[in-house]
């Protein structure tokens, strides 16, 4: 019984993680904070994975004692897990526990490999179209020839900041400088990843509604802290470039989206959060990710100072037994 009590208590964590996701959803700190921001939403889906997880590991391993080789921990658990089949009451279990560590584990890792290899094409593609017909610039710009004002960014190793000449004859030239610090920004933090985490747990878990949400937030957060990167100086400038820039293509990350929070955000400066507000929030997302992980260990944890005691009155009673001969 341990071990269910331990998935229902992990699974009460999931339940408060997706209550917190929604009411995060409706905060406006993340906006004066977007790193903050999008530390906030990682560490609350990865505090909601690792409790659906580890619940299902509790229902198919309910408790496991410290052993001294990993032979002998790998031959127990395979003991663990016959017993637990055989038993009437434990084996439906046993069964979903390992389906659910199973197919979200496998889920999860086949979206996020096949969206960075799908982003990984359309980038060479891109890349190869690059070479053929696009202007290098000596500030690190590719123009293409098209009507149409547009500048995103390839991520990558061979990472590039493209622009149409619809964008570089309708921008001023320090609007433009503008939207390369925005670009150069999304490149620098790897923007591309943190989406590409976001939109596979969205899918693995499609149609739950925190991931949903995270997927969407993130989005929209690595849009305002690239936006940041651009300086105090600039945001005017770049509120302008925005209303003169459309979506870039599928797989890059462009200046002109979410344009109406992202202007009204530039254009009117919130106040910095305080140092204490950062400190707590950054508290709070560690304490998010520790916490399931710390429930799901408590049974083993227990088991093992069970046996440290054990040992030690073992050890005592030896050298009692010894003192006397």
């Amino acid at each position: 019984m341990t071990g269910l009590w331990t998935a229902l208590a992990l699974l009460a964590v999931a339940g408060l993680g997706s209550a917190a996701a929604h009411r995060l959803a409706d905060a406006r700190w993340p906006m004066r904070a977007p790193g903050l921001g999008i530390l906030a939403w990682q560490s609350l889906s990865l505090s909601l994975v690792s409790s659906l997880t580890l619940a299902s590991i509790a229902l198919v391993i309910p408790q496991l004692p410290a052993k001294s080789s990993l032979a002998e921990l790998m031959h127990l658990c395979t003991t663990v897990l016959t017993e637990q089949l055989r038993r009437p009451e434990t084996g439906v279990l046993t069964v979903l526990g390992l389906a659910g560590v199973v197919g979200l584990t496998t889920r999860f890792g086949f979206l996020l490999v096949r969206g960075r290899l799908t982003a990984r094409r359309r980038r060479r593609r891109q890349h190869a179209s690059l070479l053929l017909t696009g202007t290098h610039r000596v500030d690190g710009l590719i123009v293409i020839e098209h009507h149409t004002p547009v500048v995103y960014c390839l991520p990558g190793r061979r990472s590039r900041i493209i622009a149409t000449t619809g964008a570089t004859e309708s921008l001023t030239a320090v609007e433009l400088d503008g939207v390369m610090a925005h670009e150069r920004a999304h490149l620098r933090l790897r923007h591309d990843l943190a989406l590409a985490v976001a939109q596979a747990l969205a899918r693995t878990f499609r149609g739950v509604r925190t991931f949903e949400l995270a997927a969407s937030q993130v989005a929209r957060l690595v849009e305002m802290q690239a936006d940041d990167a651009a300086g105090m100086t600039a945001r005017p400038h770049l509120a302008r470039a925005m209303l003169h820039l459309a979506q870039g293509p599928s797989g890059a990350l462009s200046a002109g989206g979410a344009t109406v929070d992202r202007a009204r955000r530039l254009l009117t400066p919130m106040a910095p959060l305080p140092p204490a507000h950062r400190l707590l929030i950054a508290g709070t997302a560690l304490a998010a990710i520790v916490a399931p992980v710390a429930l799901g260990l408590l049974p083993s944890a227990s088991t093992i100072g069970q046996q440290c005691c054990l040992t030690t009155s073992d050890t005592s009673h030896r050298w009692d037994l010894e003192g006397r001969h």
